[in-house]
């Protein structure tokens, strides 16, 4: 695949994923360390980053994969699915840009969700969902960078390297 070449130091390979689904490997710098306590159901990785919490929370990666396939739709056309997905979680204030991950369609998206009980600041997601299609399915791989302190330089300058820089491999 031809996957931007953007550069770290070390690369964790998603887990979970059965032997017919696409592999995936994210960029891991510094600090970021994977927290298996809050992969369930399609979210197969967590990184979090400590060292960047804001006192709140502690900005995080996460990875999902699933089976997008709904007939004989489009890979593109299931992208505009993604949105209604973010729309379902409370997602406000969207922009989404159209992409390319890998060669695969995908769509960089930009939103925030309003403090909760959990989290009692604004959270402040990007998230690149890609479709891939293999065989006669479609995956779709979703990576979401979220933190309550987006403007902070080392948080931006990270999800950047781990969003554009997605590795998505076919089986072996």
């Amino acid at each position: 695949q031809n996957c931007e070449q953007l550069h770290s130091d070390a690369w964790i390979e998603v887990p979970g994923t059965g032997p017919d689904e696409p592999r995936v490997r994210v960029a891991q710098p510094p600090g970021w360390e994977p927290a298996p306590e809050f992969a369930k159901g399609p979210v197969k990785l967590v990184l979090r980053n400590v060292s960047l919490s804001d006192g709140v929370s502690n900005p995080a990666i996460s990875v999902s994969t699933g089976d997008a396939t709904d007939g004989n739709r489009s890979p593109r056309d299931l992208l505009n699915d993604t949105i209604k997905g973010f729309e379902s979680i409370g997602a406000q204030n969207i922009t989404q840009v159209p992409s390319e991950i890998c060669g695969f369609p995908a769509l960089m998206v930009n939103y925030t969700t309003p403090p909760d009980e959990q989290i009692s600041k604004t959270s402040y997601i990007t998230a690149v969902s890609v479709m891939v299609p293999l065989g006669a399915k479609v995956f779709n791989i979703v990576a979401l960078a979220q933190s309550t302190a987006p403007n902070n330089p080392t948080f931006m300058a990270d999800a950047q390297v781990m969003l554009a820089g997605l590795r998505i491999a076919m089986p072996r």
